[in-house]
């Protein structure tokens, strides 16, 4: 232990003069034994990498890495047709010090998987096709089935580094991560209770329309657009329709008038189907966005769909997707209040009026629960950042970073039971011991 912690004290100061990588510690708070925990980085730098978690090597993509044989589900071989898979990930017990050190690099993802590594496969650093394919849950034959897994997503450049752990997929076991840096940085950002505990009250809490996310076999929480009762056909398929509803009735008569915060105020109205919205500030000048339709329950549970379109293709500043992100975390939080004023500017950064209303997005509320997540973050939805109620840290100078693996939560330990002293004469006993019982060696007993 004295040598782990010497090891990561010194990779931590090379870091810190260097910047050129940064060490990530991780830390097993879990029911798994560090042999037990599978660990990959994969991201981009240039084109598709992967790090080898042991010693730090940045290495291309490449089919050549596809060795691992992976599980043949219904005939299933995989994208290279032989059901081999990429040998990119390493136990925790067989990494130094329990630290990767990660230089700068993109769109990166630190897979964490438990009992067994994931089965991706490397199509190349570059070219077409390229990159890797990423377990797909949602395909019954996916080699990845029944393995359970988490993701900590990261960006780190010359500007920073921006990480957060996430529940938009899914929720499979609790993840902490804690963030340093110069000039006295620290932030911190996970779930505070054991596996157990968000498994119960997850079926204590949430309403019968949202009840069918969590698999009770595997111990995961889907995110509802990720189950078939939120899909096309399924009974929640339109969940979100009369909300979404009312919103373009109302404001087809009167205006929506919205305070986005950096992006300043916007005025809209719903003319011929397309909510048409003016900034009305300065902040963004004379601006105008779109959303061209209603958004169905899919749309705004995912943030696909007409609340992801550049309509006017911007080559830079994206209001169409500004506001269109604005309103996605309102619908998804409740937020648009339909009893405000005629011309009332709505405030919809305040969460203490979120979830407040039926229909809103109970797994988004259930992630930002006090009792659950730190400070109450979390990446519940891919909007949560709106209003930056989403566990992203983002730190200009960073030194290193600690993943803790089952989260924050500490276990109760009763405390230490008080000597009794060894005593065969009954006169000799404490009064406040006279009616308790000692068997042969002086040990109370029960009477």
């Amino acid at each position: 232990m004295k040598a782990q912690v010497l090891l990561f004290l010194a990779l931590t100061t090379f870091c810190s003069a260097v910047q050129t990588t940064l060490p990530y510690h991780f830390v097993n708070n879990s029911a798994y034994a560090d042999s037990q925990v599978y660990i990959a980085v994969i991201g981009e730098i240039g084109g598709h990498v992967w790090i080898d978690p042991i010693t730090g090597q940045v290495n291309h993509m490449d089919p050549s890495n596809n060795t691992v044989q992976g599980p043949v589900i219904n005939g299933n071989k995989g994208p290279g047709g032989k059901g081999l898979y990429a040998n990119c990930f390493s136990r925790l017990s067989t990494i130094p010090g329990g630290i990767i050190s990660v230089p700068q690099i993109a769109g990166s993802r630190i897979l964490i998987s438990y009992g067994s590594q994931l089965y991706l496969y490397f199509f190349g650093y570059s070219g077409d096709p390229s990159g890797y394919a990423a377990p797909n849950l949602a395909n019954s034959t996916d080699p990845n089935q029944g393995i359970r897994f988490e993701t900590i997503e990261l960006t780190y450049n010359n500007n920073g580094l921006w990480v957060n752990t996430t529940r938009v997929d899914s929720y499979q076991y609790p993840m902490g991560l804690e963030v340093f840096g110069n000039n006295n940085f620290y932030q911190k950002t996970g779930e505070l209770v054991k596996h157990s505990t968000i498994l119960d009250d997850w079926k204590a809490s949430v309403s019968n329309n949202f009840i069918g996310c969590i698999d009770t076999t595997l111990g995961i929480i889907h995110a509802p657009s990720k189950i078939k009762a939120f899909q096309t056909g399924g009974a929640q398929e339109n969940y979100f329709k009369t909300y979404v509803d009312s919103v373009w009735s109302k404001y087809s008569k009167e205006d929506l008038v919205f305070n986005s915060g950096a992006a300043g105020i916007w005025r809209g109205r719903v003319e011929n189907e397309r909510f048409v919205f003016h900034n009305t500030t300065n902040m963004t000048g004379n601006a105008t966005a779109y959303i061209t339709r209603r958004p169905n329950t899919q749309e705004v549970l995912e943030g696909k769909g007409v609340l992801a379109e550049d309509v006017q293709k911007l080559s830079t500043q994206k209001l169409d997707l500004v506001v269109q992100a604005q309103v996605c975390a309102a619908f998804n939080r409740h937020a648009i209040d339909l009893s405000a004023p005629t011309g009332t500017t709505q405030d919809w950064s305040d969460s203490s009026k979120f979830f407040k209303v039926q229909p809103y997005n109970e797994y988004v509320k259930f992630w930002h629960r006090a009792d659950i997540s730190y400070n109450q973050f979390s990446y519940g939805f891919c909007y949560d950042d709106v209003f930056s109620y989403s566990s992203t840290i983002h730190a200009s100078d960073p030194t290193r970073a600690t993943i803790t693996i089952g989260g924050f939560y500490t276990p109760i330990v009763p405390p230490p039971t008080p000597p009794v002293s060894i005593c065969r004469n009954p006169s000799a006993i404490h009064p406040a011991l006279q009616n308790h019982k000692f068997d042969l060696i002086g040990r109370r007993v029960q009477k």
